[in-house]
């Protein structure tokens, strides 16, 4: 078994299961004997006790699935807390109209869960990084009013959530955060929905742009903007055979500026329209 932390991976897929809609949690108590999915948590107000210690109004913290867990939100506290796992089956969306919270279909119980050291290689602490918390606090809370609106914005969720592991994760190892072109990689693969481009390879990177088309055309033989065009036609091509988007928000989801410019780019690759491309290749009952 290969020690490459799975998010360095193309296998790697954080997804948001189960969160926040439009309302806080207020008032909460619960107990688990085994954690089943990973929680991240924005305290907003009040106090936030886990295992009896206490989280005042800013704090951020990160639990592992696994674990026995005591969490109490006292009752003129309020935060958002986001239940998520590491996957490689594909994300299904649904609404539940009955709850205050979001469910995602299908959710695989048995197996699939990837804990810190496997996902990241290395345990992450329970509280975020001081200088990161602000930061990590909004995105969470911006999170927790994105995710269950639809398609796009449960993409751009897992975006940021994914974007927000990283950053942990990087804080924890200073100076160890891996090659960076598959940094990069991982980067652009969950940022693709909101339009990433090489440029922001390279900042991730930590490379000048320059630098970062050398080394990556130097480790992969061809350059960092056909990664993110095959990477763009490739999840193109899994939402047209699926046929539940239309073309301006299918080319939206993957990346692209208008429907203008992903058409151009199927006729060019494929020689077919995406319009054409779904009609030939529609899944059943898509």
């Amino acid at each position: 078994m290969s020690s490459e932390p799975l998010f360095l991976t193309q296998a790697y897929s954080p997804w948001i299961e189960m969160g926040n809609r439009d309302r806080r949690v207020e008032g909460y108590q619960v107990n688990w004997s085994s954690l089943p999915t990973h929680q991240l948590i924005a305290v907003e107000e009040g106090l936030l006790k886990w295992q009896g210690e206490s989280f005042s109004e800013g704090e951020v913290l990160l639990l592992e699935a696994g674990q026995r867990c005591t969490l109490e939100i006292l009752p003129e506290g309020r935060a958002t807390i986001l239940s998520f796992s590491c996957f490689q089956e594909e994300k299904r969306w649904v609404e539940d109209h009955q709850s205050w919270m979001g469910k995602r279909a299908d959710f695989p119980r048995e197996g699939a869960l990837a804990g810190w050291v496997e996902t990241y290689g290395v345990d992450l602490p329970l509280r975020a990084p001081e200088h990161l918390k602000a930061s990590l606090w909004y995105r969470i809370r911006r999170m927790g009013d994105l995710w269950w609106r639809g398609e796009r914005e449960l993409l751009m969720a897992d975006a940021i959530l994914a974007a927000i592991l990283a950053e942990w994760t990087q804080e924890t190892l200073p100076g160890q955060g891996g090659d960076p072109i598959e940094l990069a990689e991982s980067a652009a693969r969950h940022l693709l929905c909101e339009g990433v481009t090489v440029e922001d390879m390279a900042r991730e990177a930590g490379l000048s742009l320059r630098s970062f088309h050398h080394r990556y055309r130097e480790k992969r033989g061809f350059g960092p903007g056909a990664y993110l065009d095959d990477m763009r036609m490739e999840r193109a091509k899994v939402f047209l055979q699926r046929g539940d988007q239309n073309l301006e928000e299918t080319a939206r989801i993957c990346g692209w500026r208008s429907a203008s410019a992903m058409s151009h780019r199927f006729k060019t690759v494929m020689g077919l329209s995406p319009g054409e491309y779904r009609r030939r290749f529609r899944s059943p009952g898509g």
